[in-house]
């Protein structure tokens, strides 16, 4: 399954919040309660867009354990996205591509998954929709 990109976005295995968070995916839940969380059962987003709202997410995983880096560089238990760049660090456990939102190329978002995965459909947060979407605010024709 894949997850929806879109402005700033922090996508987290969800191996590392079972992991590391105590009480796992309901605990981290309820202390992210943004409406711009969505799940896939294999990768977790959360979307921001403030680069300092996604600092102080950052700090508060690591205050569990949840690495953003390894020692190399590259991302560890989660990586941040923007949008019109890319991942902000290498990673070499997503694959992102830009697709049409239900089939309609006139509506492209970008969506992650997890390297490997073979389920296609994609996951957005409760309530979006394209109209009004920051995606669709930004669009550029998906393949």
């Amino acid at each position: 399954m894949a997850v929806l990109v879109e402005a700033i976005s922090v996508i987290i295995k969800s191996s590392a919040i079972a992991a590391k968070v105590p009480g796992g995916w309901n605990t981290f839940r309820r202390a992210v309660a943004l409406a711009t969380v969505c799940a896939d059962g294999e990768l977790v987003r959360v979307g921001f867009l403030d680069p300092k709202d996604v600092q102080s997410l950052v700090e508060a995983m690591a205050k569990v354990g949840i690495r953003h880096r390894s020692e190399d560089g590259a991302a560890d238990d989660f990586v941040v996205v923007d949008q019109d760049r890319g991942p902000t660090t290498p990673c070499a456990w997503i694959e992102m591509a830009r697709i049409a939102w239900q089939g309609d190329t006139r509506r492209p978002i970008l969506a992650a998954r997890l390297k490997g995965s073979s389920i296609l459909s994609v996951t957005v947060p409760d309530g979006w929709t394209w109209t009004g979407s920051f995606t669709a605010a930004s669009a550029r024709p998906a393949p």
